[in-house]
């Protein structure tokens, strides 16, 4: 569903006449939605820079109109001005406005009455409390946290109202409790707690949700139950969210246990929340080992950051230590108070603080992370065994001062990945951010945000006032150098030139610091710096002297033309009579169906759209895109319908990246002329571009009005028949919807259950008709060959259960046909069969000739030829008594009778 955004001046009247037409497209238009944004005329320019500068647009005028392809963090495709949102909705809605000027400035002047009364109302409203909900179940945690959101003057000085649901620890007196606990707090502002019973009061008009607890794995816990237990808990509380919360909600994961695990279920269910406003809370695994770290280097815990955290946090995470950044200070002396240092009223330097890696003082350190392993053990068990959720909070409380202000600070965090840097898209994965937007790029390799770390520490010069000297350095982590005094002597080492700097030797007693002469002409030719100075390296990089060509491989660079060269000519160079220009040949229908066909083949197998579109990419033009689509969708139209379902995603994903709008609208409408002949190979075509028309258009790929504009007009008969279709499609109840199953699902993702019966439906259908091939194509069309198995055993229970010779030889006809054509593998007829030897216990107790009957349909399926040796061997036997005048089976009795 398309979501578009107007923005624009509030006395501009082209912004108020867009701003009309989009709020009547809204209100009759279920899927049209639009965010207006009004800007005044001093902030207009600055935030139309700032917008085209993030999405590297160029716009400059009132208003600018953008689209996202879907509702949640979709990726903004700019549509321009009036005009160019004039012609959006006349090619897609057919919509037109047209207003003299008389009746445009009346508009305008009703807005403006508008702006006018809502900004009065807004002024007399008061200001309104922010509302925060906390879920968990530890109730000193949520006391703590309480206090500190308390303190949170300068973000809550309007007011704020805290609501706990706590379910497993609920109790009348809890409010009570929780306000004398916070009553000795000093506040600037109004604050209200409130303990609630349900969770939908607790969400009702809520801004900010902290969910807390404990979820971490129990002793003896399956890894995959653990998991199952979290996804149940999130899922219950995505229902409730979606139903009582609004939609400017902002979750904030602070639990123990797979927090990004837990985020990554909120945003796959949760369908009224924006994607980025869900968060897990990571920083605290870098803060729970940052005393450690500082008592292992014996640096001040106060002038370090907490070390980034990276991974899906409860199943593998990186505590990346060696990028903690630690604030150094380093004695600055200032070079023109050194020169003179008797009189002098210059200070003799500063202090600067330098931001370092801690790297270096942990390469030395063996073992460390056992050490801080047992650090951190030592401190668990100082507070007998209780988890510290100190941590927890104080990330909690960072991230919320990081989300309601406007600092940029570094802060590790679990947010939502866009697929960079190597991360699988879509997943909840921690890595450090600045406002939700990642700064670094890979694990060790961190990009040079150091202004944006500086705001992390507030670091300030500190300018030496001081005329003694001073010594800097100690166990605080800070430099260690001696600032001279001002009765010190600075001692200079003499510059002594080892040789002159004249050409000719001045006279000829240029000495060197070797001691011996240094003639003229040793200089005459010498490649080395005259002034002294240097490191010895030859002068103009080698490029300088007599008798050297230039620089080493300038030769390669040089477009050199010899003016001896006969077939050297000036004037056709300079009359301007040769133009060159790139000439980019067009590719014959031919050519491109050669290169392309490979490509959807391949793309058939592995399914990555991104690779199939790279690859197209580099060899199509803009006259031969359109191309591309129209034979991908002749190619669906003679594979299976999961074959068309990847098509189709493919034109989706392609969209707007490889291929325009107006490409996929010429590929179908050369599809429609050329139905007549599309039918000869594909007899259903017209129902097959039907489904592939109306799926464009539920992709946003196609316009609404292609299928209105065409239909009226067809080119042939079948088109229009393609056209009725994708109408109906289009037409029927939440058609949008249900067209993301146009072409059924995949075969191993439907359930069992299912294709248990439609195997059932086939074989019944094939006993009462006898159609082999029509059982066969029924068969191919489910698309699960590793489930062919339970054919053969629905198969060889029917035959049993039937006991009926007829039934028995059409059941054997169909599986003896299904093996010549390959369709059921060896292995499939052999698993199928032994299914049938291991239920044999149970068919009985509803057919008690059931091993007759198997042992009659085995032997004619072994006559026909399609079953091997292996199955006869295992083929169960059923034991019976043997009765008197069977005897013993003709063994001869030793036995003697002797009668007293």
């Amino acid at each position: 569903m398309p979501y578009f955004v107007l923005a624009g001046i509030t006395q501009c009247p082209l912004f108020n006449h867009a701003r009309y037409v989009a709020n009547y497209l809204s209100n009759h238009l279920p899927n049209f939605k639009v965010t207006v944004l009004e800007k005044s005329t001093t902030d207009w320019q600055n935030w139309l820079k700032a917008v085209n500068i993030k999405n590297k647009w160029y716009h400059d005028q009132t208003p600018i109109v953008w689209k996202e392809l879907t509702m949640r963090a979709g990726k903004p495709y700019l549509i321009g001005g009036l005009s160019e949102f004039w012609e959006y909705c006349s090619d897609y809605y057919g919509l037109e406005s047209f207003l003299p000027d008389d009746e445009l400035q009346k508009l305008n002047s009703d807005f403006q009455q508008y702006y006018k009364y809502e900004k009065e109302n807004k002024d007399n409203l008061s200001p309104k409390q922010k509302i925060l909900c906390i879920i968990g179940e530890d109730l000193k945690m949520e006391a703590l946290l309480v206090m500190e959101l308390i303190e949170l003057n300068e973000i809550f000085k309007d007011g704020l109202i805290i609501r706990i649901y706590d379910q497993s620890n609920y109790d009348e007196n809890m409010q009570a409790m929780f306000i004398e606990a916070t009553e000795a707090l000093q506040t600037k502002f109004i604050f209200t707690i409130e303990v609630v019973n349900d969770l939908e009061n607790g969400l009702k008009d809520c801004e900010l949700l902290i969910i807390t607890g404990n979820m971490s794995r129990n002793t003896n816990e399956e890894f995959h139950e653990w998991l199952k237990r979290n996804y149940l808990y999130m899922s219950q509380l995505s229902e409730q969210v979606n139903l009582h919360a609004e939609n400017y909600l902002k979750i904030l994961l602070g639990m123990r246990g797979p927090v990004c695990f837990n985020a990554t279920v909120l945003q796959e269910t949760l369908t009224k929340v924006h994607l980025y406003n869900i968060v897990a809370v990571t920083a605290d695994l870098g803060l729970e080992v940052l005393d450690a770290v500082s008592a292992l280097t014996n640096v001040s815990i106060d002038s370090l950051s907490a070390p980034p955290v990276w991974g899906f946090i409860g199943a593998n995470q990186i505590i990346d230590i060696d990028q903690t950044v630690e604030k150094y200070n380093v004695y600055l002396p200032n070079a023109r108070a050194a020169k003179d240092i008797s009189g002098t009223t210059l200070p003799l330097g500063k202090y600067i603080c330098e931001l370092r890696f801690l790297r270096y003082a942990l390469n030395s350190i063996e073992n460390i992370w056992s050490k801080i392993y047992k650090r951190k053990l030592v401190a668990i068990s100082e507070t007998m065994e209780r988890p510290r959720n100190l941590p927890k909070i104080r990330a909690i409380i960072s991230l919320i001062e990081n989300w309601y202000t406007t600092n940029e600070n570094i802060i590790s965090l679990g947010i939502r990945s866009n697929g960079t840097f190597g991360i699988p898209q879509g997943i909840v994965f921690s890595q450090p951010v600045c406002n939700t937007n990642a700064v670094y790029i890979l694990h060790k390799q961190l990009i040079d945000y150091l202004t944006l770390i500086n705001n992390k520490f507030d670091i300030c010069d500190k300018i030496s006032d001081e005329s003694n000297g001073v010594q800097a350095g100690g166990g605080d982590g800070t430099a260690s150098m001696v600032v001279p005094g001002p009765g010190d002597r600075v001692k200079r080492r003499a510059k002594r030139l080892n040789r002159q700097g004249s050409k000719d030797g001045v006279g000829g007693n240029a000495v060197g610091g070797t001691g011996f002469l240094q003639t003229a002409r040793r200089w005459k030719n010498s490649r080395r710096p005259r002034n002294g100075h240097g490191r010895g390296l030859p002068k103009k990089g080698g490029a300088g002297g007599k008798g050297v060509w230039g620089a080493p491989g300038s030769e390669l660079l040089e477009t050199y033309e010899d003016m001896e060269d006969p077939n050297y000519d000036i004037e056709c160079l300079t009359n301007g009579d040769i133009e060159l220009k790139e000439v980019i040949p067009e590719m014959s229908w031919e050519e491109i169906q050669k290169r392309t066909e490979p490509v959807i083949l391949e793309y058939y197998e592995h399914g990555d759209t991104h690779e199939a579109a790279i690859v197209l990419e580099e060899f199509l033009t803009d006259s031969s895109r359109h191309a591309v689509i129209r034979l991908a969708v002749e190619m669906a139209m003679d594979h299976k319908p999961s074959h068309r379902e990847m098509t189709s995603m493919l034109i989706s994903d392609m969209y707007a990246h490889v291929v325009s709008e107006s490409d996929i609208a010429k590929a179908f409408e050369q599809l429609l002329t050329n139905l007549p002949d599309l039918i000869l190979d594909t007899p259903d075509a017209p129902m097959v571009l039907g489904n592939f028309i109306a799926r464009a258009v539920a992709d946003d790929c196609l316009p609404p009005k292609f299928v209105n504009t065409h239909k009226g007009s067809p080119p042939n008969e079948q088109a229009r028949e393609a056209l009725s279709r994708a109408d109906t499609l289009l037409s029927m109840k939440h058609g949008l919807v249900r067209l993301d199953n146009v072409w059924g699902l995949g075969g191993g993702l439907r359930p069992v259950k299912y294709l248990t019966r439609q195997m059932t439906l086939l074989l019944q259908e094939f006993v009462s008709s006898s159609d082999l091939q029509e059982a066969i194509r029924c068969l191919r069309s489910l698309e699960v060959p590793h489930f062919h198995h339970e054919l053969v055993y629905e198969a060889v229970v029917m035959a049993i259960e039937s006991v009926s010779a007829t039934r028995e030889e059409a059941v054997c006809r169909l599986l003896k046909a299904c093996d010549v054509a390959c369709i059921i593998t060896t292995d499939q007829m052999e698993r199928g069969f032994q299914r049938v030897f291991d239920d044999m216990a149970d068919i009985c107790l509803d057919v008690p000739l059931a091993y007759i009957m198997l042992d009659r349909f085995i032997d004619r399926c072994y006559k026909e030829g399609f079953i091997t040796d292996t199955i006869i061997k295992r083929m169960p036997t059923r034991g019976r008594k043997r009765f008197v005048s069977e005897g013993d089976g003709g063994h001869i009795k030793d036995h003697r009778f002797i009668r007293d």
